[in-house]
């Protein structure tokens, strides 16, 4: 059996930081992420979310109370016991910009990180 190809675009870089997860009709929670990429995050969180539900994404820079945050709007794919694997389908201007120094600033390979940043125009591939 050949071994699988690894089929991720960005890099997954390992990181401790509180994220908030919101899906229509349920109250806001709170998880503790374990690592995040340009276009998704791994979130250890109690919840009642489902892989395909649709929700909105915090990602809290700074003390929990503080409104500075990486906001995005994502996708439920995995879950493994109270792990979330969540894709990002937008992310806004300014939040991108964070996302990519929070990427960035937390890699053990940043010319890596670099690369990929020049070939997706943000969070999709470049088309040639």
């Amino acid at each position: 059996m050949q071994a699988e190809k690894n089929k991720r675009e960005f890099s997954r870089v390992e990181i401790q930081m509180l994220a908030e997860l919101t899906v229509a009709g349920q109250p806001s929670i709170r998880g503790q992420l374990h690592d995040v990429s340009m276009n998704g995050l791994c979130v250890e969180c109690e919840s009642d979310f489902h892989v395909g539900d649709t929700c909105h994404v915090r990602i809290l820079l700074g003390e929990p109370e503080a409104e500075i945050a990486i906001q995005a709007e994502g996708e439920v794919n995995r879950r493994m016991g109270a792990n979330l694997a969540i894709s990002f389908t937008s992310v806004d201007s300014e939040s991108y910009q964070h996302l990519q120094n929070l990427v960035l600033y937390n890699a053990e390979d940043t010319q890596k990180i670099e690369h990929e940043f020049a070939t997706h125009l943000g969070i999709k591939r470049k088309q040639d």
